[in-house]
């Protein structure tokens, strides 16, 4: 096996320059079999472009011998949870934007003490909650936007 057939292989293609150091280092004309085995087995996991490696990575790192392991056993499935259903706890949009709400109030007040930062996460934390079980996991873009204010203004008046 080539680099040309193994780049017309990898989806995602960037970097071309970068991937055939990488293939001349991994000795890719020698194992190209090895490696187009690898390929062939993980492209089915690669179903979203963002978490696609770039091939020089790929390459660089030995990754066509990783072993995917995926344990899915006949009736285990399960639907992916609804966004009210989901767990709140886990980064979320919601989560992220109040974390940054929260540091400008820290970053002007400069004296809160550790009880009224608890007191504003906890605060965070059920805003967050609400937000994901009303509109889901997406912020909304300009509607609701005073509803966005007066959770700030909860928020700033703890401080």
């Amino acid at each position: 096996m080539s680099f040309a057939e193994f780049w017309t292989l990898y989806p995602r293609k960037v970097a071309r320059l970068n991937a055939e150091k990488a293939w001349t280092k991994a000795k890719g004309d020698q194992i190209g079999d090895r490696i187009l085995a690898g390929l062939k087995r993980q492209l089915p996991g690669w179903t979203d472009p963002r978490f696609i490696p770039h091939p020089a990575s790929w390459l660089n790192a030995g990754r066509w011998d990783d072993q995917l392991h995926v344990d899915v056993r006949p009736g285990t499935e399960k639907a992916a949870p609804r966004p009210a259903e989901a767990d709140w706890k886990q980064p979320c949009a919601w989560k992220a934007m109040m974390n940054v709400w929260m540091f400008r109030i820290h970053w002007q007040k400069k004296d809160l003490t550790l009880d009224q930062l608890r007191a504003m996460a906890k605060e965070r934390d059920r805003l967050a909650k609400q937000c994901l079980e009303m509109w889901g996991p997406e912020i909304p873009q300009e509607r609701d936007i005073e509803v966005l204010g007066g959770m700030f203004d909860r928020l700033r008046a703890m401080a």
